[in-house]
């Protein structure tokens, strides 16, 4: 009798903390997934402010240190992004945003995602132009602030080919644009992702051409007969 008594006496308490570790954790998980909610509502309401020149929420969701590296590998802080937003000396470019994940770490959580522009604005940024981000936000005296932001813009392989001719190949967005010469022969580039246009512009009065959606890896081949 004395052993079940001791047998017990070891095991209860490890139970306990064994059913109280397991609260814990689940309490951790379930509070990680309400902030990951919180901060994508948060990073879309940014988007949302910016695109609107509503300078007043976004000062108040962005940290005094913030900074900012643009696809272009321009930086700039709170202070110089509200003073353009204000001038009117930069109107952001609307975009979506894609493939939104969230990760928390204690009072810090990190965004990743993607980002398309639907609408040019005043920035060097084009209709359909991606790009991938990376946004930093810190919890500070109650309040998520966004503390840091870089983004890149996306570029994908497009070959053309062009046979049995060494007939040169021209190509323009469909969305508008000016013509680009890609070469002759076989030849490569790194291209924003967008619908183009390919003309193979060989001797023959009727020019091929094709129009491709190039928003992965693609090649392009033209058989010229001229």
């Amino acid at each position: 009798m004395k052993i079940a008594v001791f047998t017990i006496t070891i095991l209860l308490p490890l139970f306990v903390f064994g059913q109280t570790k397991k609260a814990a954790i689940e309490t951790t998980t379930t509070r990680n997934e309400d902030v990951k909610e919180e901060i994508k509502r948060l990073e879309m309401e940014r988007i949302e402010a910016a695109t609107h020149g509503d300078t007043r929420f976004l000062e108040l969701s962005t940290a005094d240190d913030y900074t900012a590296t643009n696809a272009f590998g321009q930086t700039s802080t709170k202070a110089q992004m509200l003073d353009d937003l204000r001038s009117g000396q930069v109107k952001l470019s609307p975009f979506s945003r894609e493939d939104l994940n969230v990760r928390v770490y204690g009072d810090t959580a990190v965004v990743t995602g993607r980002s398309t522009v639907t609408v040019k604005g005043t920035d060097r940024l084009g209709i359909g132009d991606q790009l991938r981000f990376i946004q930093v936000f810190a919890k500070r005296n109650g309040r998520w602030q966004a503390v840091a932001f870089q983004q890149t813009l996306v570029k994908v392989k497009v070959v053309v080919e062009s046979s049995p001719h060494s007939c040169p190949v021209t190509y323009r967005p469909v969305a508008g644009g000016a013509n680009l010469d890609f070469g002759t022969t076989r030849a490569e580039r790194h291209v924003d992702p967008k619908t183009y246009e390919f003309v193979c512009e060989c001797a023959a009065n009727s020019k091929p051409s094709k129009v491709v959606d190039c928003t992965e890896d693609t090649t392009v081949s033209f058989e010229c007969k001229q």
